[in-house]
């Protein structure tokens, strides 16, 4: 399928649910009931929109709103697949998991801390799950989740004791090579972690949203 970049910013908006109503001075809001003092400022090429929590709406409906989120975002990157710049790492080893490995997947993530498992979102009931080996150790994971619109989201977890070793790229490229659908890749990262945001950038991803969180109050 030809990257599109309209299919994919709609397919990003319908995986949150956000229906482009209420507008102003070129800005969309979107109310979130079970949001209270959170808010999100979305800026796409060509759009731009806030979801946000009713206790916060004078504050990112005002004139200033910009000054009250912060400067660093989250990302969400497409990868037009002309673009790709895969990596080899012959290091490690390679293969596809399915449900028989589902005991040694769950022992990795125990290892893996809530905040890798909340931004990694990998899951072995995942359509294609790819594994990474380092004698016969599970090192890294990662995997798709099929969107509607034609979307593939990638998934990542790598151990931590390899982390910097060019493990992440590799796995992916990995994965993305095993693809047999023609769905867009969607890869998202959030700004703490910078690995991942390099995991993207190294294979050709390029940035479709910018997401910036509303300060601390």
């Amino acid at each position: 399928m030809k990257f599109n970049l309209d299919k994919v910013q709609n397919g990003l908006l319908d995986f949150r649910r956000i229906r482009l109503i209420d507008e102003v001075n070129g800005i969309y809001y979107i109310l979130r009931e079970n949001y209270s003092k959170e808010a999100y400022y979305f800026k796409m090429d060509g759009l731009e929109l806030i979801t946000y929590g009713k206790e916060v709406e004078d504050i990112v409906k005002s004139k200033n709103f910009g000054d009250y989120f912060e400067e660093k975002c989250d990302y969400e990157f497409a990868l037009d697949k002309d673009d790709f710049r895969p990596v080899i790492n012959d290091n490690y080893n390679y293969r596809l998991l399915d449900k028989s490995d589902s005991l040694m997947v769950s022992n990795f993530k125990d290892k893996c801390t809530k905040g890798d498992l909340d931004q990694g979102q990998v899951s072995i009931d995942d359509p294609l799950v790819m594994g990474t080996f380092k004698d016969d150790n599970l090192i890294g994971i990662a995997s798709f989740w099929e969107w509607r619109n034609d979307l593939n989201d990638i998934g990542v977890l790598i151990d931590s004791n390899y982390r910097g070793l060019n493990v992440g790229p590799s796995l992916v490229s990995r994965l993305i090579k095993e693809v047999v659908n023609d769905k867009i890749c969607i890869y998202r990262a959030d700004y703490e972690n910078i690995g991942s945001i390099r995991v993207a950038e190294k294979l050709g991803f390029r940035v479709i949203s910018k997401i910036h969180r509303l300060r601390a109050r």
